[in-house]
């Protein structure tokens, strides 16, 4: 039965205290609450994997990521170049968060201010104390139909990335047979291997693969 004492404030009016029993019935419940919500699963954040992939206008930057990652990226003649800057998607599959970098693609006159943007967003995130700011794979994209390596691309671009510690990974797509095909796709290793070779002192250990295009996929 609930005890009734007088207000010592002064008030006429009676005080209601609950009794030991009610307290300790009240502290049951709170500690349980407490667990309950302790208890909770927590929201599962997915992994995180950056990815930045270089390259000149329509050596097929955008075909790669779909070959290596399932994507389903738009593709193909006709669609709108991509516009200039830096480009950043998310793309969720399988309880992993994919952040793919684009840029817009390599042209001799552009390459001051996208050596400039493109090393700064590197230098940043590379930097950061958190590893799911890094970039965990980088892609650099020649097309083996041209075959043509600028020399600028490897003095202004590669080098920088090498020299920052990034992993490299050269793509040598559209790499199907044709016309001294093979040929082409070893003459461009065998050049990009000396020519970092010699600017950077050391063996560049470099990936490189080659990339057939796959039709309709």
């Amino acid at each position: 039965m609930p005890i009734r004492i007088w207000n010592r404030t002064g008030g006429k009016g009676p005080v209601k205290r609950e009794n030991a029993s009610s307290q300790t019935e009240k502290a049951g419940q709170d500690n349980h609450d407490r667990q309950k919500t302790e208890n909770k699963p927590k929201p599962h954040k997915p992994t995180v994997r950056n990815i930045l992939v270089l390259g000149k206008t329509g050596v097929g930057k955008t075909s790669l990521l779909n070959y290596l990652y399932g994507f389903d990226l738009p593709t193909g003649a006709g669609l709108p170049k991509t516009g200039k800057g830096l480009h950043e998607n998310v793309i969720t599959r399988n309880g992993t968060a994919y952040h793919i970098f684009d840029t817009w693609g390599i042209e001799a006159d552009s390459m001051p201010e996208w050596r400039k943007e493109v090393l700064a967003l590197v230098r940043k995130r590379n930097t950061s104390p958190h590893i799911s700011d890094w970039f965990h794979a980088v892609y650099y994209c020649f097309s083996a139909n041209t075959a043509r390596i600028e020399e600028a691309e490897i003095e202004e671009i590669l080098v920088p990335l090498l020299q920052s510690g990034c992993k490299v990974i050269i793509a040598l797509t559209n790499a199907e047979d044709g016309f001294r095909k093979q040929e082409k796709l070893e003459g461009m290793k065998e050049y990009l291997q000396e020519e970092l070779t010699k600017r950077l002192h050391r063996d560049p250990q470099l990936e490189i693969i080659p990339v057939v295009s796959i039709t309709g996929e």
